[in-house]
């Protein structure tokens, strides 16, 4: 009985290491794409010239998912592309990356993850149904979580797919028209006009942390 139980423990052990490595892979995927497209920081404003619609939204579906910061691509696309093309961009690059995240996470992240949790007699807590819509609007709407992040917790906390996407995709959407609206606002307007934008967003995301975090229940 005890070689059985070390033989499934063993078992569970290398499964766990196989999706976190398979989860790895994507980081490693993110960076071999810069690399393929010669990525070099000193060319970017040539780059965001010369970019075309279809590798922009094939960029920002991937690489926020292992970890790249989607901001950058929200101001990328309102310097490269007429704001209400960025918009429409953006919208539909969301749409595929937060898809891809649910059974990213799901499949790669969730087991190991309960296996971890599990050594220290701990678990991972599940939302009621009643709190999945409070708690996905919550963290996608308080700035200053990592998107990747937001991405990969979410479904780990037992959110269904149609609010995760419905909502996650909804404020995304709204966050990226304004922050494509900076770079053309910078233009004509100078900084101050984009800065007052940003205070505005960080003292939102201040407002969430600080009151209604507080306030929510998980249980």
């Amino acid at each position: 009985m005890v070689e059985i139980n070390k033989l499934s423990s063993c078992r569970d052990l290398t499964n766990s290491l196989l999706r976190l490595s398979a989860f790895a892979l994507l980081f490693v995927a993110g960076l071999l794409m810069l690399v393929l497209a010669d990525f070099n920081i000193s060319k970017v404003d040539t780059l965001i010239r010369e970019t075309h619609p279809l590798l922009f939204i094939g960029f920002m579906c991937i690489l926020p998912l292992a970890g790249f910061p989607i901001a950058v691509f929200y101001l990328f696309a309102g310097t490269a592309f007429p704001w209400w093309q960025a918009t429409i961009f953006c919208s539909l690059a969301l749409a595929i990356n937060i898809s891809l995240a649910y059974p990213i996470a799901l499949k790669l992240l969730a087991t190991p993850l309960t296996d971890i949790l599990a050594r220290f007699s701990k678990k991972l807590p599940l939302l009621t149904k009643e709190n999945q819509f409070r708690v996905t609007f919550l963290v996608r709407s308080v700035p200053g979580v990592p998107f990747c992040l937001q991405n990969y917790l979410l479904p780990l906390l037992g959110i269904r797919f149609a609010p995760y996407l419905l909502i996650s995709w909804s404020i995304q959407t709204v966050f990226a028209a304004g922050m494509a609206a900076i770079p053309k606002l910078v233009t004509k307007a100078g900084w101050i006009p984009a800065l007052i934008i940003i205070s505005i967003l960080l003292l939102l995301g201040l407002f969430h942390r600080l009151y209604i975090g507080k306030r929510l229940d998980l249980g």
